[in-house]
């Protein structure tokens, strides 16, 4: 502890700089709570060691080393495919103003998506990973899905993008709805290094809905209901596949 302030020695500050410096901003935040989870979390946090790391989504140190192996795979599959989408899925109907990020069945968002691209006779390879961001405007939280894909016939898309319209449009009543949106890839390096961040977001109010506004970090007992329900799971928990399979060896097809 230097000035009153909790530090993880473990760690050299040199070798990793931001995400040091944002692990010890989480240690401290945990430690002021009076959440059990939170603290037990915050006492993980503080003996991880390059000996024996946490292991947790929580921690930033551990994500930035475990998820490389992850975006490794994701390049590897896909860096020699032509014609490469990156999709957003986010399911509208499920949102409430009601529900805590604890109540959010991700498997239940994965396995929609998954449904969408059959029930379109979609076969091409698909992964990403789920994030949940806070719309600060709404006051929901709001689980949606990062991926990229190989090439898919824009019928097949446009048969997706109906079926999708038809059940979502009509959830979101307060902003423009856009369930599923589609772009193309310029840098798919960056790419996989955005959908593999595990960093859980604010999207503040707009004032003018003409410009986009930028995210930042949740308010303090979001942020702590983040580090404790992120911690419950793992990167397989929140890596969305389809038609590829991930084994010890990386990611391959499905046939």
């Amino acid at each position: 502890m230097r000035k009153d302030r909790y530090f993880n020695e473990n760690w050299d500050e040199l070798s990793h700089k931001i995400s040091w410096r944002e692990l010890m901003l989480r240690i401290n935040v945990l430690r002021h709570s009076k959440n059990i989870e939170a603290t037990h979390l915050m006492h993980r946090l503080l003996n991880c060691s390059p000996d024996e790391r946490c292991g947790s989504l929580a921690c930033p140190i551990c994500i930035s080393i475990d998820r490389k192996k992850f975006t490794k795979s994701v390049m590897e599959l896909l860096s020699k495919s032509p014609n490469k989408s990156f999709i957003t899925y986010v399911p509208y109907p499920i949102l409430s103003s009601d529900i805590r990020i604890y109540d959010i069945n991700i498997k239940y968002v994965k396995d929609k998506f998954r449904c969408y691209l059959k029930n379109s006779n979609i076969t091409s390879c698909v992964v990403g990973c789920v994030e949940i961001d806070y719309d600060f405007e709404t006051k929901r939280w709001v689980p949606h899905i990062h991926v990229i894909s190989e090439d898919i016939p824009i019928s097949n898309l446009k048969d997706m993008r109906k079926k999708i319209n038809t059940k979502h449009l009509s959830a979101r009543l307060e902003a423009k709805a856009i369930p599923l949106n589609i772009k193309g890839i310029y840098c798919l390096k960056g790419l996989c290094n955005y959908i593999y961040k595990f960093m859980w977001q604010n999207k503040p109010k707009k004032s003018n809905r003409n410009y986009k506004v930028k995210k930042n970090r949740l308010s303090y007992d979001l942020f702590i209901d983040h580090l404790v329900f992120i911690d419950r799971l793992t990167m397989r928990d929140l890596e969305f596949r389809f038609r590829v399979r991930r084994n010890k060896d990386g990611l391959t097809k499905i046939p």
